[in-house]
């Protein structure tokens, strides 16, 4: 557990925001299924940021509550009251450990290993070589995550919030993440534009999708669906994708814009002669 001071006190503000966020889902859900989609969205966040701080234990336990999030929403494993049970102890265990990040022993150790074990029980951990596109599980995996982008797309598309856009950032870069994505046409050309489109709207005050970027992201999502179906079924899209020709024309639409916005007048053009 070393990391430098000024590191270490950022990480432990950020991730008491983000434990505080999963408690939170919970707490909204009481005894039913909490919202699984924004659980998976802080348990990731948190486990990033225990990575880049060298807080492994605590990455270990919001990975962990990350594969079960996944494994529910995919019915892989139902959300009764022994996964809650395990899912909530593993939360407040992660108060514990934040609390103890500066003096960590071997009790937090032992404190990362018993809850580990109760959630690699309840879904096993996967290798962490991501899965080939060419193999069932590897198609099932991209196709998850290309469904889960074009669900983020819709969310921000429809809220404008800043969390969901934030979960639109974080789905790209995963997604990018995958070195078989570049193999599987449309899928690079649809996150280069969306991560385009992004990175203007955070240029922004407040950060606001402009009415051509909303139907930029909602042609992007309507593509990535069907790109996803197609990838479940046979390993990889389609050529011919009628979802393609709507998203060229939202594209170039911005695209359009951007030129002009980028165009050099001559002085000579502003003034008299």
């Amino acid at each position: 557990m070393t990391s430098s001071v000024g590191v270490l006190d950022f990480f432990v503000v950020e991730a008491n925001e983000y434990i505080g966020r999963l408690d939170g889902v919970l707490a909204a859900a009481g005894e039913g299924e909490p919202d699984l989609e924004t659980f998976g969205r802080f348990a990731r966040a948190l486990r990033g940021s225990a990575t880049m701080s060298r807080q492994q234990g605590i990455a270990a336990l919001a990975s962990g509550l990350e594969r079960v999030a996944r494994a529910v929403r995919s019915r892989a494993i139902p959300w009764d009251r022994a996964t809650s049970a395990v899912v909530v102890s593993t939360v407040d265990d992660l108060r514990v450990l934040l609390r103890n990040v500066r003096s960590w022993g071997g009790a937090d150790d032992a404190r990362v290993q018993v809850r580990s074990a109760e959630l690699e029980r309840l879904v096993p951990s996967q290798p962490r070589r991501t899965p080939h596109a060419g193999t069932a599980s590897g198609s099932a995996f991209l196709s998850s995550e290309t469904t889960d982008l074009a669900q983020a797309l819709d969310r921000f598309v429809a809220t404008g919030e800043h969390e969901a856009l934030q979960a639109v950032t974080e789905r790209v870069r995963a997604l990018r993440g995958v070195a078989d994505v570049r193999d599987l046409p449309p899928l690079p050309e649809v996150m280069e534009a969306v991560e385009g489109a992004l990175k203007s709207i955070e240029l922004t005050t407040p950060a606001a999708a402009t009415p051509k970027q909303k139907a930029l992201f909602t042609a992007a999502a309507a593509l990535l669906r069907r790109a996803a179906r197609d990838i479940a079924a046979r390993g990889r899209p389609a050529t011919d994708l009628p979802e393609l020709a709507p998203f060229n024309a939202a594209l170039q639409a911005i695209t359009d814009d951007s030129g002009k916005a980028d165009r050099i007048v001559p002085i000579t053009q502003l003034f008299y002669d």
